[in-house]
């Protein structure tokens, strides 16, 4: 049993609570300080940072854990494995659909600014921000009360949603779904920030052409590197799958 000094898993109503919590002050921070004419990229960081700040201080003076745990390596592989590979199947995807969605603004913030600074704003605190909102709380909190498959559905919509723009929100379910079950097998977040990370820095390092030799490589066969990545995504679902820590 859990004594009261020791960090107990959010439960649901705490979890619905953090979730919401965390989206308006992303969301919320990022508005003000846009119309005070921060630039975007910025405003976003910004944002991240006093999420995670604001989380962490929730969870010392609640004793709530959020999964800041290291997990066994398997976990850690297979978040590698989803990172590497769900970008290119959600790309397809996109493609494929078609959905509507304007990405002028997207585009433009990736756009903006020296290549360290956009990988850190966009990349590494959208990973340790998203994270602890969508896995940390949400997902393993859906899981004290759901069956695992079901939080982990839920938390994977939620997290689509969030993104707003259907062709965004489409095109990170599949990850959202693979990060919840990274995060709800592996009971850490770990797992899911190496998987996000990851993911969001190759989006970013090719959409940028900052690697124009990859994307040759990956444009010579779009059929064999579409086979390739659901190979690994598959590899990584299925070492999270195979039972839980």
């Amino acid at each position: 049993m859990t004594s009261p000094s020791e960090p107990r898993t959010p439960r649901l109503y705490q979890a619905l609570a953090i979730t919401g919590l965390g989206i308006a002050t992303i969301y919320g921070l990022q508005l003000v300080l846009s119309a005070l004419g921060v630039l975007e990229i910025v405003a976003s960081s910004l944002a991240d940072v006093a999420v995670v700040a604001s989380l962490l201080w929730v969870a010392r003076r609640r004793h709530l854990d959020l999964g800041l745990r290291l997990p066994p390596a398997r976990f850690l592989v297979a978040g590698l494995l989803v990172g590497l590979s769900a970008w290119y199947v959600a790309l397809e995807l996109v493609l494929w659909l078609q959905p509507p969605g304007d990405e002028k603004l997207l585009q433009r913030i990736v756009d903006q600014g020296s290549l360290v600074p956009t990988l850190f704003g966009l990349a590494v605190l959208p990973a340790l921000a998203e994270e602890l909102v969508f896995r940390g709380a949400l997902a393993r909190g859906l899981a004290t009360a759901w069956p695992a498959w079901r939080a982990v559905v839920g938390s994977g919509v939620a997290f689509a949603v969030y993104h707003l723009v259907p062709s965004q929100v489409i095109g990170v379910l599949p990850l959202g779904l693979a990060l919840g079950l990274l995060a709800v097998r592996s009971n850490s977040v770990l797992p899911g920030m190496i998987a996000h990370l990851t993911n969001n820095a190759i989006a970013l390092l090719l959409s940028r052409d900052e690697l124009p030799g990859l994307s040759r490589v990956l444009g010579a066969s779009p059929a064999m590197t579409l086979a390739g990545a659901v190979v690994l995504l598959g590899g990584g679902i299925a070492l999270a799958a195979r039972g839980a820590a």
